[in-house]
């Protein structure tokens, strides 16, 4: 059995926890220093997602405006998939304020 499964560590980023503070946790616990593996895991795993915070999730008709869209507001939003801008929750009014030339704003 594996003791530290990457299943387990995938959920606990799911749940918003921070890899860091179990790395924390093994120093302080365990003897000596962690092992190179299971450092090696945890920097693999922490690489795979990273965790955005809340986000509006805007649809787009066509995936030509949402690429267009992300590429003209990175500090903005994120394109997901070909349609979906995902716009962290405090960037919102922003991101909305920059859209004028679309003739209204998304969800209006």
């Amino acid at each position: 059995m594996d003791p530290l499964p990457r299943h387990s560590l995938l959920s606990a980023l799911d749940i918003g926890r921070d890899l860091s503070e179990l790395t924390t946790f093994l120093s302080q616990r365990g003897h000596g220093e962690i092992p190179d593996t299971v450092a090696d895991l945890i920097d693999d795993v922490t690489g795979l997602l990273t965790h955005l915070g809340h986000v509006t999730l805007i649809e787009c008709a066509d995936p030509g405006l949402a690429r267009l869209i992300a590429r003209d507001l990175p500090t903005h939003c994120r394109l997901i998939g070909d349609h979906h801008l995902a716009v962290p929750i405090d960037a919102e009014p922003e991101f909305r304020a920059s859209l004028p030339w679309l003739g209204s704003s998304p969800g209006s």
